[in-house]
């Protein structure tokens, strides 16, 4: 018979486990949690498991001009109108302060008067390299009539966005005054106090991101008088040449006369001329605000 031979029936035994400098030759080995690792057993099988491990303070250096900072917490200080904040402890966010200005205008100056009709709507481009915010406006205005007669006087205007070949109508506003007969120069309320070249205001709350613009100006006068309004000294453009006055938003007007501006107006609208004696004798307005 055969000896028995134990070593052919159970495998050796694990003799000793080192870590690091150390060895530990048993009987009984225990992993023991530490460090952010938990250990546990499943049958046969040793698990392990790390906690997530919170790291505090900056793990790569940040320059900034002639300054680096590489440790501990680095601040973002609000100076020079940017201020800084943090939105869920992950994001951080920027804004810039503007400079309140009290006047803007599309251009630097009222050239020249001319008479508008009666509820015919002027189209200006206007490019905003700025966010504007106005809260009222004006045009330079001359108004004359007869004394002993009554009526009124309305300043339409618009802003309209453009998208492509479509400009879509975003704010529009009007204002006004109207008079009855006399002659009384200090009196607002008859046409002695209305008459002649004054500012004409109206109230426009609007607010506009930088972009491009198409600006509407109309004015419409009900019973007696006439009104000529200030702005640029216009041109005559006999005709298309370039194309851009019939398929592209360019200082214009509308051939027919309305009580009130369309909510869209396509880039080749036949009803927007842009060639003619008005078509670039533009108004000019103010807005009162801040940008």
């Amino acid at each position: 018979m055969p000896l028995f031979n134990p070593c052919l029936v159970f495998p050796p035994a694990i003799m000793s486990i080192s870590g690091g400098t150390t060895f530990a030759t048993g009987p009984g080995v225990s992993l023991a949690n530490a460090n952010g690792v938990t250990f546990g057993i499943i049958g046969n099988t040793i698990t392990a498991s790390v906690n997530a491990v919170t790291v505090s303070g900056v793990g790569v250096a940040i320059a900034a001009g002639t300054q680096t900072g590489s440790t501990g917490t680095i601040v973002f200080s609000n100076s020079n109108g940017v201020s800084f904040g943090l939105s869920g402890s992950t994001r951080l966010t920027a804004s810039v302060e503007t400079t309140p200005i009290s006047v803007f205008s599309q251009w630097g100056g009222f050239e020249t008067n001319y008479s508008m009709s009666n509820g015919q709507v002027s189209y200006q481009k206007v490019s905003m390299p700025m966010p504007l915010s106005g809260s009222s406006g004006v045009v330079l205005l001359d108004l004359s009539g007869h004394s002993n007669s009554s009526g009124g006087l309305t300043i339409s205007v618009g802003a309209y966005a453009l998208s492509g070949g479509t400009a879509a109508s975003l704010t529009t506003a009007s204002g006004g005054f109207t008079w009855a007969s006399g002659s009384n120069t200090s009196a607002s309320t008859v046409y002695g106090g209305v008459s002649g070249t004054r500012y004409r205001s109206f109230n426009w709350g609007v607010s506009m991101t930088p972009g491009d613009y198409l600006f509407a100006v109309a004015v419409s006068i009900s019973n007696d008088g006439s009104a000529r309004i200030f702005g640029r000294q216009g041109v005559n453009i006999v005709g298309t040449g370039a194309g851009v006055e019939t398929l592209f938003f360019v200082d214009g007007v509308s051939i027919s006369t309305t009580a009130g501006f369309p909510t869209s107006i396509a880039a080749t609208d036949s009803n927007y001329a842009r060639t003619g004696l008005s078509a670039v004798q533009q108004p000019g307005f103010i807005l009162i605000g801040t940008f």
